[in-house]
């Protein structure tokens, strides 16, 4: 009875129980522009844009140039080529007090880099769930090549984690977009951009915000209240 008062009574003083979804990392290596290397089979930590967290690299060819080719409505990404199956992007990310977890990214790939990819996830850095698999990449050409000044919604992905309770609150989220093509050799490029990993406040951190906003409120009525009576009593 006393949580139903509660809620009728932040809903009576137009305060939200909902919590607003926050960016807890953004990549759009814009701020954060990473150095061209060639000849690497691994790139990163590369720092998130925008909140905390790391993006990486990883392949197996000793060959891969990682390079910030023309974004999607942005001037850089993050591209490399020689793909090999099992190669992939990944990008960590604290979930500590927070839930609802979902993934947007944008991504391309040349006429010759690889079009098939799982998106999987971790909390140990060991074992990996499948949460999208064989998810297609498009080329981009014209007409709908990546441009740095209008980004393309053709070639926008979401992962929505929000179901999966193991990802939430954890120290490390280990997100993976790895390369799947069975025989083949990629030399062409595969592009990222725009990478953002947003989620919620968990529930008892959005309650006590909305008690201390009533709280808050209450207060202030209490002041008003009491200077207008004294107002009224010093004029009778």
């Amino acid at each position: 009875m006393k949580k139903l008062s509660f809620v009728l009574a932040c809903f009576a003083s137009g305060i939200s129980l909902a919590p607003a979804s926050t960016v807890l990392a953004r990549w759009t290596f814009e701020t954060n522009v990473l150095a061209g290397a060639t000849d690497a089979a691994e790139l990163g930590p590369i720092a998130a844009d925008e909140g905390a967290g790391t993006a990486h690299g990883v392949h197996a060819s000793s060959s891969t140039d990682y390079s910030t080719p023309t974004g999607n409505g942005s001037a850089n990404a993050l591209s490399s080529n020689n793909w090999r199956q099992g190669d992939y992007y990944e990008f960590r990310v604290a979930t500590l007090n927070y839930v609802d977890i979902v993934v947007t990214w944008d991504q391309a790939r040349t006429s010759t880099g690889p079009s098939t990819f799982d998106f999987e996830y971790s909390v140990d850095g060991v074992s990996y769930t499948a949460f999208l698999s064989g998810y297609t990449v498009l080329t981009t050409v014209a007409p709908n090549a990546w441009s740095s000044a209008v980004p393309n919604g053709l070639f926008g992905f979401t992962a929505d984690l929000s179901g999966v309770a193991a990802v939430e609150q954890v120290a490390e989220l280990r997100l993976r977009l790895r390369q799947t093509e069975t025989g083949i050799a990629a030399t062409g490029g595969n592009r990222v951009d725009n990478v953002v990993v947003s989620a919620i406040p968990e529930p008892g951190a959005g309650l006590l915000g909305a008690a201390a906003g009533l709280g808050l409120l209450r207060r202030r009525r209490g002041a008003v209240g009491g200077a207008v009576g004294g107002a009224m009593g010093g004029g009778v």
